[in-house]
């Protein structure tokens, strides 16, 4: 889409592009569902096109394109989180001042992300799982969620681990 020069919004499409649209799309007509499939697309085509933000899903969100872009400019880091069951999620946080406590907001964004898009349809006790697991970074647990992750020694393409906590248990006292 392009704008004309009275400001209204005119639909180009390309003759590589293939689709059956007219190039004078009555935007007034189309339903909702339309409007997203059309925004969709062509948000997918923009993406498949650009050769930094074609590694992206199909289904991109803005925030994951904020975040390329970012990484790209050296205005964020990329972080290798593993879990126990052998997935590496790839999450992505501002490169100054961010701590452990952003990263794991970012691993929970990425994880809910991640349970969407493979259509597993559990709910997520975070609560759980903070109080089973802690992150762990060159086998130093990161407890401190004020810590600065730069100050940890955490740069880009760095790798966090799930690690379970170990509870020491108290014996009941008995009078």
């Amino acid at each position: 889409m392009k704008m004309d020069s009275a400001g209204r919004a005119e639909n180009v499409v390309s003759e590589n592009s293939g689709r059956d649209e007219p190039s004078d799309l009555d935007v007034e007509n189309l339903t909702h569902e339309e409007l997203l499939e059309i925004t969709r697309r062509t948000v997918n085509d923009i993406v498949a096109a650009d050769r930094f933000l074609k590694v992206l899903p199909q289904d991109v969100t803005l925030d994951e394109v904020n975040s390329a872009i970012a990484v790209h400019y050296g205005q964020s880091i990329t972080i290798f989180v593993e879990r126990n069951d052998d997935v590496t999620l790839s999450v992505t946080v501002p490169q100054r001042d961010s701590t452990v406590l952003d990263l794991k907001k970012r691993i929970k964004t990425t994880m809910m992300l991640y349970l969407r898009r493979h259509k597993i349809d559990t709910k997520v006790s975070w609560r759980y799982i903070w109080r089973t697991y802690s992150l762990s970074f060159n086998g130093v647990k990161l407890n401190d969620d004020r810590a600065q992750l730069h100050k940890l020694g955490i740069v880009h393409h760095s790798t966090v681990k799930f690690v379970k906590k170990l509870r020491v248990k108290t014996p009941l006292i008995n009078d």
